[in-house]
């Protein structure tokens, strides 16, 4: 599938604007649309679709992982196994985290990569993100289009790991925008930069649905309709701190050497 297909494979309705009032977002989040070409977006979809994937695809989304590091998410730390994953890419520095340092918006080279496969209607549940990954990370959209659902936690001190909150899952078609609850519609080639309130002071979420329905801010109806042939990939780059006394070299033979700042 070429770019100008991986574009087009997601059917929108929209009553309104495209997207939530740039005003409406949580506080430090951003979207910066555009962050690389239609060209560098389909060198990194075959860059990615070439490695080497975990998961099903099926029950489960697939996923990869880079930097040497390899993260537990069940046991919410960096793996004290001997398995590493393979250095970040030299393809996606270039593109991506080159232009991320250049920009302001990191000040060092992320040493961490997850790429989340999303397929059918395959989503990920309300979460905060590890206050491990470091103050702020960055996400580039590539393929399908997706929405996220923001919700403001009440108690924003209970974000101190990554596992889901208490509160389920929007229901399909039971979203209603506020000022607690913000739906984000990502398009293909967009970055996002979650920093601030946003980073830990909100949950995030994708909706586990073929069909997501939501009612906006102006009581507008919308509706993200996923094809038989959508496919996203998020590109998340962040900091994961090894284990006190654990060696693990973060470079490697196809590494961009960041000296000291990718330790």
């Amino acid at each position: 599938m070429d770019a100008k297909e991986a574009n087009a494979s997601s059917s929108i309705r929209l009553s309104a604007s495209s997207s939530s009032s740039m005003s409406a977002l949580p506080r430090g989040l951003r979207l910066l649309p555009g962050f690389i070409s239609a060209t560098e977006e389909q060198q990194l979809l075959e860059l990615f679709e070439a490695g080497q994937w975990q998961g099903d695809g099926q029950k489960q989304r697939q996923v990869q992982q880079y930097g040497g590091a390899v993260y537990d998410y069940k046991a919410h730390r960096v793996s004290t196994a001997t398995t590493t994953s393979p250095p970040l890419p030299r393809l996606l520095v270039s593109l991506v985290g080159d232009r991320l340092v250049s920009a302001g918006i990191v000040e060092r080279l992320p040493d961490h990569v997850f790429v989340n496969k999303y397929v059918h209607h395959q989503g990920i549940a309300a979460h905060v993100d590890s206050r491990d990954f470091g103050g702020t990370i960055v996400s580039l959209s590539l393929g399908s289009v997706a929405a996220l659902v923001y919700r403001r936690v009440p108690q924003p001190d209970i974000t101190t790991s990554s596992l889901p909150l208490s509160a389920p899952p929007a229901a399909v078609g039971d979203v209603r925008e506020s000022d607690d609850t913000v739906v984000v519609q990502l398009e293909p080639r967009t970055l996002l930069v979650m920093s601030d309130e946003s980073r830990y002071g909100w949950t995030h979420e994708i909706p586990f649905a073929k069909v997501f329905r939501w009612t906006d801010r102006s009581g507008q109806r919308r509706e993200l309709r996923r094809p038989r042939d959508y496919r996203r990939l998020a590109v998340t780059m962040r900091h994961v701190p090894l284990p006190s006394g654990h060696e693990m070299t973060r470079t490697g033979a196809e590494q961009v050497t960041e000296g000291d700042e990718a330790a």
